[in-house]
C-alpha cells in the first residue's frame, strides 16, 4: 500500500504526526516537572526516576495506541515504522538538544539516563516512540484477525 500524503482533512501527514509528537513531548516535559517538584522529595531521585520513567512510558504507549489508527488508518507496516523512527528522531533530538541548550545539562549527565547498568531505564521512552507505532498496528491487527466466540 502507498503511504499517504494527507489525511483526510486535508493536512499533510506529517504535519499531524508532528503535533501529535509535540503533545508526546509537553507530556515528558509535565512528568519530569512532575518528578522534581512532588515525586524526588517524597520518595528519592533513584525512584523518582523510575516510577517517571516507567508511569510516562505506559502513558505513552496508551496515548500510541489512540492515536495511531487515527494517523495511519490502514495500519501500513511500512507508515508504522516510518511514524516510529521520526517519533524516536524527534523524541530523541528533542532530549539531548532541549537538555543540553535550555536545561543545561552536560552531555554526559545527558547519557547517563541511558545507562541501564546503574538502574536507569530512560531508554524505555524513545524506545516506546520508536516501535510504539508498529507495536500498536500489530496488536490492532491480531484483535481484528481474532475470532468472537459466542456462547449462548
Amino acid at each position: 500500500m502507498a503511504s499517504r500524503s494527507k489525511t483526510s482533512g486535508g493536512i499533510p501527514f506529517w504535519a499531524l504526526a508532528f503535533l501529535v509528537w509535540l503533545g508526546f513531548a509537553m507530556v515528558a516535559v509535565g512528568g519530569g516537572i512532575f518528578r522534581v517538584i512532588w515525586l524526588d522529595p517524597r520518595i528519592g531521585t533513584y525512584a523518582a526516576n523510575l516510577v517517571e520513567t516507567l508511569g510516562l512510558t505506559a502513558f505513552l504507549g496508551g496515548i500510541i495506541w489512540v492515536t495511531v489508527p487515527w494517523l495511519v488508518p490502514a495500519l501500513g507496516k511500512r507508515e508504522l515504522m516510518r511514524l516510529g523512527v521520526c517519533w524516536f528522531c524527534l523524541t530523541v533530538a528533542f532530549e539531548f538538544l532541549f537538555g543540553h541548550f535550555v536545561d543545561g545539562a552536560s552531555w554526559s549527565a545527558l547519557l547517563s539516563n541511558y545507562d541501564v547498568r546503574a538502574g536507569r531505564l530512560w531508554v524505555l521512552v524513545p524506545l516506546m516512540m520508536g516501535f510504539g507505532p508498529s507495536l500498536a498496528g500489530w496488536t490492532r491487527r491480531r484483535v481484528a484477525e481474532t475470532p468472537i466466540l459466542v456462547s449462548h
